[in-house]
């Protein structure tokens, strides 16, 4: 039982739910079971303990204790709880929709002709639908909603003077646009790691009336079109400008989640763009972070994500901003996900530390990071490798550079990662051997530093190649 859908969704109840669901199943307009009621406390109980007793026996034994066991009434019982449980999940989801909820009692106050009361509650709902964090496509789809409730009262009652019907299957179509702008963008998404093209109906026909009537759409769906030109017009840069300077002057898109799905999407397109060489893009991605940053968003459930925190960092000290790089370690490390914190903690403080030429104390830090993450232990060699390197520790340099080496033999799994470190190793170690006036073999190596794809830590190695002199 212990594996058992309900065990699975009682799992998943903090005290709370707990609290809220005695209140809900005891209420006899939503269970007139007592048996149902028995076996919600008996299991939230043992749940509870460090070595709950889930056998079905028990449970049945407790809730009918004068009866044989009969494990098909059991399953009935626990499918019966299942669904109330499911119940309340869909209550509490439908409260924090407050737009949505008014317009069920709209539709029920229409329903009943009490005129005056959906007149009132029609002017409350307007004025939630005006603060609403919903998703900005579906502020549309609930102003839908709400002029074709109003368009229906006024129908019914025969007051057609002051309706502008024009404005219901206007918010549909902004509706439809952004929500076929976005399913496009994630469809470009998959199409570059699955390699399947997919298409999507009427694209070409929203992109046409977009381009004709752009000036006279609203933002929520201009964002999303041009979300959707910026993955799918990658070297043309005006789209992505136009998308940054929407963001940077938003006020139409207020769902947390929408509005770093839409930075997120930014700040990949910045590096993809740095991968191809084009520096400038270092400060694009820096200033995306710095107002997902201010905005909150990049945080989720008050967790800032150790990918998203380790490159805040390492675009932060390519830009040389150490004291604010410094600031946000101190400042926002906190947030770093608990089992991961320490370690992501004191890494990304050898970092700063490696950048900002404060090697002993880098070297210090990094002999307390836990290296069980693979990602975590290469690039911990890697800042070590330029340590001895700029110490001039040349016999610990060597050592590394073989331990290094086995390291990413052993490691099959490291994908591209892989092939960048090694053409690390192996540039650092030619370059080890070159010798001052050896101006031919100099050039010769910086060239192919230069024009190697893979490789990690190119600026780092032409600037010490080209620092050897002769």
């Amino acid at each position: 039982m212990k594996n058992s859908d309900l065990i699975l969704t009682l799992q998943s109840l903090d005290k709370q739910d707990i609290r809220n669901l005695k209140k809900f199943i005891q209420s006899p307009f939503f269970n007139q079971r007592e048996d149902v009621w028995i076996a919600f406390e008996f299991l939230t109980e043992e749940l509870a303990k460090s070595n709950p007793n889930l056998k079905k026996t028990a449970l049945f034994d407790v809730v009918y204790p004068f009866e044989k066991f009969d494990d098909k009434k059991l399953r009935y019982l626990m499918s019966f709880l299942q669904e109330q449980i499911l119940q309340y999940f869909s209550i509490l989801e439908f409260q924090e929709q407050a737009v949505e909820t008014n317009l069920k009692t709209l539709k029920q106050l229409r329903k009943r002709g009490l005129e005056k009361i959906f007149l009132k509650e029609l002017k409350k709902t307007e004025k939630q639908q005006l603060k609403s964090s919903a998703k900005s496509s579906f502020k549309h789809l609930h102003q839908f909603q709400i002029e074709t409730e109003q368009y229906q009262f006024t129908h019914q009652n025969r007051r057609f003077a002051d309706f502008n019907i024009e404005n219901i299957p206007q918010e549909l179509t902004n509706f439809y646009l952004a929500e076929l702008f976005l399913s496009a963008s994630i469809a470009l998404s998959h199409q570059a790691v699955s390699k399947k093209e997919y298409d999507i109906p009427f694209l070409k026909e929203a992109i046409s009336y977009v381009e004709q009537n752009e000036k006279r759409l609203p933002i929520s769906v201009l964002v999303h079109y041009k979300s959707y030109l910026a993955l799918a017009e990658p070297a043309n840069e005006s789209h992505f400008r136009a998308l940054k300077d929407m963001l940077q002057g938003n006020t139409a898109i207020t769902n947390s989640e929408e509005l770093r799905d839409i930075l997120i999407l930014l700040i990949n397109i910045c590096i993809k763009r740095l991968n191809s060489g084009e520096k400038h893009f270092l400060k694009e991605a820096f200033d995306l972070y710095k107002l997902g940053l201010d905005n909150k968003v990049l945080y989720i459930q008050n967790e800032l994500p150790i990918f998203t925190f380790n490159n805040i960092v390492n675009i932060g000290l390519g830009l040389q901003q150490f004291d604010w790089v410094k600031d946000f370690i101190e400042n926002n490390h906190k947030f770093l996900p608990a089992q991961h914190r320490e370690n992501a903690y004191q890494y990304n403080l050898a970092n700063y530390y490696l950048r900002t030429e404060q090697f002993d104390q880098a070297q210090e830090i990094l002999s307390k990071v836990i290296l069980k993450d693979t990602l975590y232990n290469i690039d911990s060699r890697r800042i070590l490798l330029k340590i001895y390197f700029e110490k001039g520790e040349t016999e610990a340099l060597y050592s590394l550079i073989a331990s290094f080496k086995v390291f990413l033999q052993r490691k099959k799994d490291l994908g591209y990662h892989r092939e960048m470190y090694q053409n690390l190793l192996s540039f650092l170690e030619k370059f080890l051997h070159l010798k001052p006036g050896e101006t031919s073999k100099k050039e010769k190596l910086l060239e192919k530093i230069k024009s190697t794809q893979r490789l990690a830590e190119r600026d780092w190695l032409i600037g010490i190649v080209e620092g050897l002199k002769g």
